[in-house]
């Protein structure tokens, strides 16, 4: 009994803390300002579909609640206190799993806001455990099936392609076309940098690419991606064609008899390729590609 009444008292203080420490969180982000300075917490507030303050007034809403049926718990004992206190906690647990997966294997930094949240339900938790209520042992085990059931429907997170490449040729060892448009670069000496696409799989699916060859182009204000060996042949002789080769993307480049150069676009490539789509970025036939995953012979 002596080890319950531990538990209620320790679990209504943690409880009334933690809601405080979200209030003054809520408080300060009103203000403009955070307790939390990571950069993993800035990114959780630019993906919450209604903001970081509504997922902080959440948490503060439910840790109210805890330590309110904790108080009149603690004054007089009832089973339906106990039982809404650990549904609850079960509850919080489970929407953890979810949060936690997502920090784990979404995104690329942590939110230490979130992860002392976690700490806070983690600990009242544990004070039910001690305290003999084995009902919440199914908070944990819905923590734990959440946290896994995120990780393998999440998507891996792809990695970043490097800022000073120009160009970069995605190609796979097992594409016949991939071979013929490295012969093409190393034949012309262009400045282009292969890369296997197996190294950039997730960041080529979530851009919606997933056949190689396929050329990136990394211009001042323009990113073209495109994909097949005609296409990118035809991209390549239309930049040699204009003057504006691929081994120096930005240089100035004119023609006869005209005042424009390609600095003046905005870009280093050719103007035939800005506007609408033609032929040369979205080819009428798929000739030349291979599916990344597949052999091509």
């Amino acid at each position: 009994m002596k080890g319950k009444q531990f538990s209620t008292t320790y679990f209504f203080i943690v409880s009334v803390l933690g809601a405080l420490y979200l209030l003054v969180e809520a408080g300060l982000q009103v203000s403009g300002r955070s307790i939390c300075v990571a950069g993993g917490c800035g990114l959780v507030t630019q993906l919450a579909r209604f903001g970081d303050l509504s997922m902080i007034l959440i948490g503060s809403i439910a840790l109210a609640f805890l330590a309110l049926l904790s108080g009149l718990n603690w004054r007089r004992r009832s089973g339906l206190l106990d039982f809404a206190i650990n549904l609850a906690l079960i509850a919080a647990l489970a929407a953890e799993g979810f949060f936690v997966g997502y920090q784990i294997f979404w995104l690329s930094e942590v939110c230490l806001l979130c992860l002392s949240v976690f700490g806070i339900f983690v600990s009242l938790g544990l004070l039910r455990l001690f305290a003999g209520w084995k009902e919440v042992a199914a908070g944990f085990a819905a923590f734990a099936v959440v946290l896994g059931c995120v990780g393998f429907v999440l998507p891996p997170r792809g990695q970043a392609l490097p800022v000073d490449k120009k160009m970069m040729l995605f190609y796979s060892t097992e594409c016949k076309h991939c071979l013929e448009i490295k012969e093409e670069i190393d034949k012309n000496k262009l400045d282009i940098t292969p890369v296997l696409s197996k190294e950039y799989t997730a960041t080529l699916r979530n851009m919606g690419v997933n056949s190689v060859p396929t050329l990136f182009v990394n211009g001042r204000s323009e990113k073209l991606i495109i994909t097949g060996k005609e296409a990118i042949l035809r991209y390549l002789a239309s930049c040699q064609a204009s003057g504006a080769t691929p081994a120096v993307l930005g240089a100035p480049v004119s023609k006869k008899g005209s005042n424009v150069t390609a600095a003046d676009s905005g870009s280093g490539l050719p103007l035939s390729s800005l506007g609408a789509p033609t032929p040369l970025i979205n080819p009428f036939t798929d000739e030349g590609v291979c599916k990344e995953e597949q052999k091509c012979d």
